[in-house]
């Protein structure tokens, strides 16, 4: 696709289930948990549960299809997560890690563009123009435009595809009227 330097796809709640994991491990819907119990008994849950809950967390139903029109459409791809080191997040970087190589991004991503990042507010740091982020989160995606960066909020692999379709038909016809 003309004028992208780097897609990046966020991981919770685009390729894998968050959600999903936490309720298969703790019986009980996250914002649930959180409301009765407390983010830090969240948090506390998730670091008891270890490097399991990160690398095991269920793709996403439609991750396959999002993942294949990715590689086949851009030249560079990574990825830019969270570890929620912030909310105290003990195993989220080398679970997340596990997860990308068991599912085979680690072979077609340069390591050095997987980016795993302290807490959602810095992901916005690798922002810029030519820079795609897919990121479920409304917040992210906001603060990834405000640095000059092409955010698209992930709802489901088929709105995404459409969304990344859409922008390359902009940029080719932009590049088109160039030599017009």
């Amino acid at each position: 696709m003309t004028d992208i330097e780097i897609i990046y796809l966020d991981m919770d709640g685009v390729l894998c289930d968050f959600h999903l994991e936490f309720k298969i491990k703790s019986g009980v819907d996250v914002a649930e948990y959180e409301k009765t119990k407390g983010s830090q008994s969240l948090w506390k849950f998730i670091n008891d549960a270890g490097v399991d809950f990160w690398e095991n967390m269920t793709p996403m139903k439609d991750m396959e299809d999002l993942k294949s029109f990715v590689f086949k459409n851009f030249v560079r791809v990574g990825i830019l997560s969270s570890s929620s080191k912030k909310n105290g997040s003990i195993y989220a970087d080398e679970g997340k890690r596990l997860w990308l190589k068991k599912y085979n991004f680690t072979s077609q991503i340069d390591a050095s563009d997987i980016i795993i990042v302290g807490s959602a507010q810095d992901k916005q740091k690798y922002a810029g123009p030519g820079k795609i982020l897919v990121d479920d989160y409304k917040n992210n995606i906001d603060s990834w435009r405000a640095k000059g960066g092409i955010g698209i909020q992930h709802f489901d692999a088929n709105r995404t595809i459409g969304d990344l379709e859409r922008i390359n038909a902009e940029r080719i016809i932009k590049e088109l009227y160039r030599y017009v």
